[in-house]
């Protein structure tokens, strides 16, 4: 059977079961930072890359490819997330969302809890037309820079089993690591959880109640105007 069908009816059969069950499969990845990151050449040298603020995002929730929802962006500010932002001039062409708390998962029932040194990346966007030129990896490569600097040794983030085209995005950057697996499922109306060996022995698992995390450092909130001379590093 031809690999591409098997992934198909794979995510087929996710997809349903997690509607059913909630069932949710996802693999857990860490990018441990260099001690001393080396600047590197970025791939879109054209791309701006830069920390943004809450008002600054909300002024871009208009255009619907962005994938911006006012009321998720404030719900995330107030959480604490970070926002790290490419743009192309003055469009905003990617983001990605990084947190330092338990993600939650399924609310009062299931978060992703990790412990310092790592810094989590909860979500990552770029836009349909800029997808293939690597402004992922440049957005890393200056969390890198910035979050190394505050102290934090690496990224961790999951990505669940039937979303193939970001697991192959991943495996793009040298430094990944998969570390481990993490489940749950809904049976009866109770949450059964679990979680590898290898993620449970970096401190990273599954929880029913959203615990403090470890990761209690904040990265500065930088308000850059859309014209930043903020530039990335390429993968």
């Amino acid at each position: 059977m031809p690999p591409r069908l098997v992934q198909s009816l794979y995510a087929s059969v996710m997809w349903r079961l997690q509607r059913r069950f909630h069932l949710y499969v996802a693999n857990v990845t860490v990018h441990r930072f260099a001690t001393a990151p080396r600047p590197t050449k970025p791939k879109n040298s054209d791309i701006a890359v830069c920390f943004l603020g809450r008002d600054q995002v909300l002024a871009l929730c208009g255009e619907r490819a962005l994938e911006l929802e006012p009321k998720n962006v404030a719900a995330r500010f107030a959480e604490g997330e970070i926002f790290i932002a490419s743009f192309d001039g003055d469009s905003l062409v990617g983001y990605d969302w990084y947190r330092t708390t338990p993600a939650c998962l399924e609310p009062r029932a299931v978060y992703f809890r990790f412990e310092a040194p790592f810094i989590c990346c909860a979500y990552s966007f770029t836009h349909p037309r800029y997808r293939g030129r690597s402004l992922s990896g440049d957005r890393w490569d200056f969390a890198h820079r910035e979050f190394s600097a505050l102290g934090w040794q690496g990224t961790v983030y999951y990505v669940e089993t039937r979303n193939f085209t970001s697991r192959r995005a991943g495996t793009k950057r040298t430094t990944a690591q998969r570390v481990g697996q993490f489940t749950y499922i809904r049976l009866m109306g109770r949450y059964i959880r679990w979680t590898s060996r290898g993620c449970r022995r970096l401190g990273i698992r599954l929880t029913g109640e959203p615990c403090a995390s470890a990761a209690s450092k904040r990265a500065p909130m930088r308000e850059s105007s859309t014209s930043a001379s903020w530039s990335s590093a390429a993968d």
